[in-house]
């Protein structure tokens, strides 16, 4: 019970979150951009998600500086998220997230997506990146996500020793 009631406060947190970046992108009309953590729990403000969500943070404050005329983080049941809005063509700020995705160390947890005016997140696929790949296995993350591949407590054993194993 107590799960099905986190579980909907996530999904309303997420919503809320895509109503902002909504609002957000109809008042900018610039390319936003949202960073969070790929937490996998129903706790996603632990101490090891919010360390990695703040690496993140100066990760893309750094790599988008210049670039950024807005910034808000948001907190909630769904951890912490961060909007910015970038004066710096779409496509070219997807590509640089996915550099990010693919090369940091804790890039696997990062989940960078960047909006185009309609609100729809543009796919790494379009830009002709290969589909996400599971941190335990290295098959596609969907499928082991939709089949259940892998239990909780083994995803989160490698995700939280990756994040405070991290040294930067």
């Amino acid at each position: 019970m107590v799960d099905k009631k986190i579980s909907q406060l996530i999904l309303d947190d997420r919503e809320k979150r895509y109503e902002f970046l909504c609002k957000t992108l109809n008042e900018y009309k610039l390319t936003v951009l949202c960073g969070k953590i790929n937490y996998p729990s129903n706790n996603k403000n632990t101490f090891e998600a919010n360390k990695a969500f703040y690496v993140l943070y100066d990760i893309l404050k750094e790599r988008f500086k210049g670039y950024i005329k807005f910034e808000k983080i948001l907190e909630g049941y769904d951890g912490k998220a961060l909007i910015n809005v970038l004066d710096i063509p779409l496509r070219e700020a997807k590509k640089i997230s996915i550099e990010i995705e693919e090369s940091h160390s804790l890039g696997r947890l990062f989940d960078i997506d960047v909006y185009d005016l309609n609100g729809i997140p543009i796919d790494r696929e379009q830009l002709g990146f290969k589909r996400r790949r599971c941190i335990l296995c290295g098959d596609e993350a969907r499928i082991c996500i939709a089949n259940r591949k892998h239990s909780l407590n083994e995803i989160l054993e490698v995700v939280n020793n990756l994040i405070l194993e991290y040294k930067g």
